[in-house]
């Protein structure tokens, strides 16, 4: 299980981005959690954030989760295919993880994106969230 980019990052940290493009909140997570406990048993929760500690003290996953801080000695990339490896993926408003879970798809996959990308967005999300996907 994937989770990527929550907290903090280019969203929270610029106003003007925070206020066009928008910030998932923990009730999305939760419902991204609640949805996977249904369809999954004892999932192991990867949390990428580039903001661990807030991930840390804001991600209440149920079940085992493992907060992956970013590694000085690792790039972006190996990030992003750290991030594709994995087999299913709750994914937040961000290229970055769209990218995983597009990478990462397998036949069995869930992948669960949200249903409003951008707060400014007035393009159906069926533009940028493939027909297979949860949408949240």
């Amino acid at each position: 299980m994937r989770l990527c980019e929550v907290g903090g990052g280019d969203y929270a940290s610029n106003p003007f981005f925070r206020e066009r493009l928008g910030l998932l909140g923990l009730d999305y997570y939760a419902r991204a959690f609640a949805t996977i406990g249904a369809r999954l048993r004892e999932p192991t929760y990867f949390v990428f954030s580039d903001d661990p500690a807030w991930a840390r003290s804001h991600i209440a996953a149920p079940g085992r989760t493992k907060i992956i801080d970013p590694a000085r000695d690792r790039s972006d990339v190996e990030d992003l295919r750290l991030m594709s490896r994995c087999k299913h993926f709750v994914i937040a408003n961000s290229s970055f993880s769209w990218w995983a879970a597009w990478l990462g798809q397998r036949p069995d996959s869930m992948v669960i994106a949200p249903s409003r990308w951008f707060n400014c967005d007035e393009s159906p999300s069926t533009d940028r969230i493939p027909d297979s996907w949860i949408r949240l």
